[in-house]
Formats: structure tokens, sequence, C-alpha cells
């Protein structure tokens, strides 16, 4: 599996730095394939969002179910419901060994970061 991004640059939207001012972090991808604007003051709640997305549409992207989801999990020595699958998904609330366990067991070489 491969996460690709570089080390960020972080860019200012003004000439100063003040605490009113929108910073961002720009992590450039794949070359050609522009790069994600992430606001440095982004609340938990926006990250647990895009992560459960992640997920969900690479499950989609592949008509996995939980229930698909779990047994290949089980195949793998991972122990998971399809219900404490879908209460984890549903929360946003999981780690990150857990999320690649998933990407894994579905085959999913590549994640890109774009919307």
């Amino acid at each position: 599996m491969m996460f690709i991004a570089s080390a960020p640059s972080v860019q200012s939207t003004g000439n100063s730095i003040g605490a009113a001012q929108a910073q961002t972090m720009s992590l450039p991808l794949i070359a050609g394939s522009g790069s994600v604007q992430m606001k440095k003051t982004q609340k938990p709640e926006d990250w647990e969002a895009k992560v459960k997305g992640l997920l969900k549409a690479e499950l989609k992207r592949r008509d996995i179910t939980y229930q698909e989801l779990a047994e290949k999990l089980a195949a793998a020595g991972i122990a998971e419901t399809p219900e404490n699958i879908a209460n984890k998904i549903s929360r946003g609330k999981f780690s990150a060994v857990f999320l690649v366990q998933c990407l894994e067991v579905i085959g999913c070489q590549t994640v890109r970061l774009v919307d």
C-alpha cells in the first residue's frame, strides 16, 4: 500500500501571520494531480469526517459491505464484527492501524487525498 504525499509546506494567506488569518498546509500528491488544502485550524470533527469518508469511498468503489469487510479482516486474523465496523466508521474515530488494515484487506494500493 502506498500513501502518496511529501513533506508539507506552510503557506500564509497574507504578508504577516495573524491569529485571524487562515493558514493552510499544502500536501503535494501524485505528479500532476494537484494538492490538498487543509486549514491548520480544522476541528477534530473535520478530520474524522475526512477519514470516515475516505474509508467509506474505498469500500463503495469496491462494492464491499461491512459484512464482507469483517470476513476479509477475519481471514487476516483481525476480529471485527460488522456492527463494530459500522460503529467505528459512523463515528469516524478509529486508529490508523484499523484504517490501514481495512485498506490492505480490500486490496487498496494507493490512497488519493483529493476531494
